[in-house]
């Protein structure tokens, strides 16, 4: 009783998350305070990402995709593939893991990139309504500003890996950690695509995001474009000229090596029984996929064609 008149004297009016607030003892660097970039702010020691925030971050992110599928009878398998994703982001922690990837490559993208809409962390501070309405403290707008900026970059990481089907692909990597080749395909691919960020999906609500289950290799869809184009160009070449199949074929065959997404990863597609077997798998799930041709299985389908 008689700390709480002592509070009420020498805090009138303040919460409990204040005074919890002055016993951390964190002060703002001057050299942070004087400075409005959120890159230095979050690369300061006192303000590094938490495993916690970052279990949190994990699960909003997660939350704006909108994962959509051809047939009805998947929709059960989109949960179940979160709840996959959620374990091995939040609970799965080793050098390899997809969490400590993850981690690792925003931190690079927090190097690389900058949204303009993060210029001056003090007048957001100051002038967000979000943080005047719902923070009761300076460390609990402070950490609200540090946990949007941090989810802004996530979320574009999360929807390159997605686009690129490199969590898909590390789900089957997983079970297959002693190939190196497959290692060396998902790692190359990884870097390929964070070489070019499209940041304009960060003005998004919602990420619209169809999903092909069980691919085997990351951009598979990707590389299934390219084959649209090639088979578009060989098939205006037909009827341009007057060549033979085997030319065609042969033509078809030097564009794919040229604009393959794997580049020089093809030869140990096209010379392994096992990639090869991946790559022409997953490019059969999605013509099936974007053909609507629901009764047919991929082993089906596989074994009549490569026959």
């Amino acid at each position: 009783m008689l700390n709480q008149t002592t509070n009420e004297v020498l805090f009138n009016g303040w919460s409990t998350l204040m005074i919890n607030d002055l016993n951390e003892h964190k002060l703002v660097p001057k050299s942070v305070l004087l400075n409005p970039s959120y890159h230095d702010l979050v690369t300061h020691p006192h303000f590094l990402l938490s495993e916690c925030l970052f279990n949190e971050l994990i699960d909003r992110c997660l939350t704006k995709f909108r994962y959509t599928v051809t047939q009805k009878d998947l929709l059960s398998k989109i949960n179940l593939r979160r709840n996959q994703i959620i374990e091995h982001l939040t609970i799965i922690i080793d050098s390899q893991s997809l969490r400590s990837i993850i981690q690792e490559n925003l931190l690079k993208l927090l190097d690389k990139i900058t949204l303009t809409r993060f210029s001056d962390w003090r007048h957001d501070l100051l002038t967000n309504g979000i943080i005047i309405g719902t923070c009761r403290s300076f460390n609990d707008a402070l950490q609200y500003i540090i946990s949007q900026y941090y989810e802004s970059y996530l979320l574009l990481l999360l929807y390159h890996f997605e686009n690129a089907s490199l969590i898909d692909a590390f789900f089957f990597l997983c079970k297959n950690r002693s190939s190196y080749p497959l290692n060396k395909i998902w790692f190359d691919c990884l870097n390929s695509i964070l070489k070019t960020i499209d940041t304009t999906i960060i003005n998004l609500e919602v990420i619209e995001m169809p999903l092909i289950f069980d691919l085997h290799l990351p951009c598979a869809r990707m590389e299934y474009e390219n084959i649209r184009l090639i088979r578009q160009s060989i098939s205006e070449r037909r009827e341009e000229e007057d060549l033979n199949e085997e030319d065609l074929i042969a033509k078809a065959i030097r564009q794919l090596r040229t604009k393959s997404i794997y580049s020089s990863n093809l030869d140990s597609i096209f010379t392994d029984p096992d990639l090869f077997k991946y790559y022409y798998d997953d490019q059969l799930s999605l013509m099936l996929d974007e053909a609507k041709i629901l009764s047919i299985t991929i082993s089906v389908c596989s074994t009549f064609t490569l026959d």
